[in-house]
C-alpha cells in the first residue's frame, strides 16, 4: 500500500513490489471514492474509514 502511495503515477513500479490484483483493485476503488467525494472534505475521513480506515492510504491522508 505504501509504495502504491509513493509512486501513485507509475503502476509500472508497482511490478518491482509483486502487489497483488486485490491490493491495486482496492486502490482503484479508494482512489476512485476520495475523487468523487473531494468537495466534501469535511465528511471524507467518515466516509472512507469504514471500507478503507484499515488501509495505509487511509492512514497517510488523514493521520
Amino acid at each position: 500500500e505504501a509504495v502504491i502511495t509513493l509512486s501513485e503515477a507509475e503502476p509500472d513500479y508497482w511490478k518491482r513490489f509483486d502487489i497483488s490484483p486485490s491490493v491495486m483493485q482496492r486502490f482503484a476503488e479508494y482512489k476512485k471514492q476520495v475523487l468523487a467525494n473531494r468537495n466534501n472534505k469535511s465528511a471524507l475521513p467518515g466516509l472512507l474509514r469504514r471500507a478503507y480506515g484499515d488501509t495505509y492510504w487511509f492512514y497517510f491522508m488523514f493521520k
